[in-house]
């Protein structure tokens, strides 16, 4: 407190007249600004143009007093007075958030119907992989439910596996989402776990539709698709 400081250009100097709490900015980024801030007055660094909200129930006539009345009050250092309703200026700051809003919706979905379309595909690949082990244990007298329940027992420990890493991934990312848009709220755990049962599903039905034919297949063609 009291102390000067040098701000801009040369000779700009200020004294430090209070201190605050630093201010969590808003917006997309605002997790990446400093965490300290000057502020300057503003009776010395005037804003170049200010919304002046005007509650009536006068409708046009209102507003167009209204516009009079702070050209009267202001004369000449008013370049110029727009009225805009509210409802307007609301809609206006918040049509990027919409954009993105919808483009990171758009993104999720993309994102999850992949995870699960991919996790279908690849666990049809693993059992496939494992025709030749299915051959031999079918040979050495398992039965088709034994195929079937070896599959799933580590299909289940698979998904089970991918869920636990996606969720630690998912908290990784979101801090680092965090310092993109300012004002995200915390990683909600349960609302990740609402998609475990889809990649769970796909990851199940993946494997046990190769494992039911696997088991209605001989054990000699399961030996030779294995080796191929």
């Amino acid at each position: 407190m009291g102390r000067r400081i040098f701000v801009g250009r040369p000779g700009n100097w200020y004294t430090v007249v209070g201190v605050v709490e630093n201010q969590q900015p808003t917006g997309f980024g605002g997790g990446l600004e400093p965490p300290d801030a000057v502020y300057l007055s503003v009776l010395q660094h005037p804003a170049r143009s200010v919304d002046l909200l005007v509650r009536s129930q006068g409708g046009g006539d209102a507003v167009a007093a209204g516009k009079l009345a702070l050209l009267s009050t202001l004369g000449s250092d008013v370049a110029s007075a727009a009225p805009v309703s509210a409802r307007q200026l609301a809609a206006r700051e918040a049509a990027p958030l919409r954009w993105f809003a919808a483009m990171f919706s758009a993104e999720g979905w993309v994102l999850l119907t992949l995870a699960t379309v991919g996790t279908f595909v690849i666990m049809q690949l693993w059992v496939a992989s494992l025709l030749h082990e299915l051959g031999v244990r079918r040979a050495a007298g398992a039965r088709r439910r034994d195929v079937v329940r070896f599959v799933l027992r580590r299909g289940a420990s698979v998904a089970i596996a991918g869920v636990a890493i996606g969720l630690w991934f998912g908290l990784i990312v979101w801090e680092t989402l965090a310092n993109v848009v300012a004002g995200l709220p915390e990683w909600d755990t349960r609302t990740a776990l609402r998609i475990a049962p889809l990649l769970g599903a796909a990851a199940l039905a993946g494997a046990l539709l190769p494992a039911r034919r696997a088991a209605r297949t001989p054990p000699k063609a399961l030996l030779d698709a294995g080796t191929h």
